[in-house]
């Protein structure tokens, strides 16, 4: 180890600068601090000891100057498991649109700035920093793949604000996936379920409200099991596409559908039972009516799920209504094909439920408010929330929801998701809407 010298003026005060070769794999920079503590940054293999100076002092001048010149923010603390080689008193978090960054306050009040990058959470982004001073060889790799996937995202991006452009005004409408779900988070529906209750007792009427607007589900109610085809139906059609009045039109194979919903194991459970119910669940998805209407009912709107089903021994076409289109086509971000769809009922809507809501950020909710939002009061069904306790203690479930990017904190009771690059998110390319 040896000492080096440099004119450059780095945000922190340090004593002086060794150079340490003594690993011939892997040398060092080292600052030795006036209160003898060590900052130590590893240096590329293919880097001069002057460049990787220079490197540093980039890193953190560019940072300490974006910090002087950012604007006041509601600032989040955060916290974070990696070990930085230079000493962090606390990471704020700027989650203001167009301004998203990360400011790192040092001890001695200087504070550095690191804007979260495009298509980055601020974990990724945290990472990023951590990856650029511990191995900064891997970092540029990094930098290459990530320069792809952009364009990539940005693709994907170009697609969802056409579909999003498309339908500005649609969050009158219920959701499919997400709260006040027409589809509940059942597979068959009891007679002690309470909204079975409440639906029985408004006289085949089920209704949701929030602050703005209501939601009758009119006739009857769907479940699961409903759902499971439905995405089933599109999962396994080799032909399903928007028409020019705006429906979507699907050609399918009943029995692909139903053993993709895992309506039965093999060819000989695909009966005339079988066959019967699976095309029972898709009568039943035509009986439903929805009415929308906002709180002072001057706006509305009626409509069913389902316009016409057509069907020839095994070949089926279905055309679900506008309206339904339009929800598909703001909910239906991910890519149906990666989804298990015979799991169990409150798993299923876990993950369709969290892919949803997450919009590709970090995305954290307690096992009570999932339900909650799922039309299910912990209260009054403390029977579910108890099974939700179990089901999300087993090891084969848990390794299929990380598969998914979620993550249970069954200590807190917490639901966690992560983004990661190679998401099972993508924008379904046949939900591009005409005019």
């Amino acid at each position: 180890m040896f000492e080096i010298h440099t004119t450059l003026k780095f945000p922190f005060e340090f004593k002086r600068l060794l150079y340490n070769s003594d690993n011939p794999d892997q040398h060092k920079l080292v600052f030795e601090l006036e209160n003898n503590k060590i900052y130590e940054f590893i240096v590329s293999q293919n880097e001069y000891r002057q460049d990787a100076i220079f490197r540093l002092y980039n890193f953190f001048i560019k940072a300490y100057k974006k910090s002087v010149e950012t604007k006041a923010c509601a600032y989040e603390k955060i916290t974070t498991y990696l070990e930085y080689p230079f000493e962090i008193k606390e990471i704020l978090y700027c989650n203001k649109e167009n301004n998203e960054h990360l400011l790192f306050v040092l001890p001695n009040k200087i504070k550095l700035r690191y804007d979260i990058e495009e298509f980055e959470s601020y974990e990724e982004t945290l990472y990023r920093i951590y990856e650029e001073l511990m191995d900064p060889d891997k970092s540029e790799e990094r930098k290459k793949i990530q320069e792809k996937n952009i364009i990539e995202k940005r693709k994907e991006r170009e697609m969802a604000n056409i579909i999003v452009e498309r339908f500005k005004n649609v969050d009158i409408l219920p959701s499919i996936f997400g709260r006040t779900s027409i589809f509940l988070a059942v597979d068959r529906l009891k007679q002690n379920n309470h909204l079975l209750k409440e639906f029985t007792k408004n006289k085949n009427v089920l209704i949701f409200k929030n602050p703005y607007y209501k939601i009758e589900i009119r006739n009857r109610l769907l479940t699961m099991q409903h759902l499971r085809i439905l995405l089933a139906l599109m999962a396994t059609s080799n032909s399903y596409k928007v028409t020019n009045s705006n429906e979507i039109q699907i050609e399918f194979s009943l029995y692909s559908a139903a053993k993709k919903a895992g309506l039965f194991t093999n060819r000989k459970n695909y009966g005339s039972t079988t066959r019967n119910y699976a095309l029972q669940l898709l009568k039943e998805m035509t009986d439903i009516t929805i009415v929308v209407m906002t709180n002072d009912t001057k706006q509305g709107i009626i409509f069913k799920l389902i316009e016409r089903i057509t069907f020839d021994d095994d070949s089926y076409i279905l055309i679900l209504s506008k309206d339904f289109t339009k929800i598909l086509s703001k909910e239906l971000l991910f890519n149906i094909k990666n989804i298990d769809l015979r799991q169990n009922a409150l798993i299923l809507k876990l993950i369709l439920f969290i892919h949803t809501q997450t919009k590709k950020r970090p995305f954290r909710i307690k096992y009570n408010t999932f339900l909650q939002h799922n039309g299910i009061e912990p209260k009054k069904n403390r029977k579910i929330l108890f099974e939700l306790r179990q089901m999300l203690q087993n090891e084969n479930i848990l390794k299929t929801l990380e598969k998914h990017n979620i993550f249970i904190n069954n200590e807190n009771e917490l639901i966690e998701y992560y983004p990661h690059e190679k998401n099972i998110e993508s924008i379904d390319k046949n939900l591009i809407l005409t005019t």
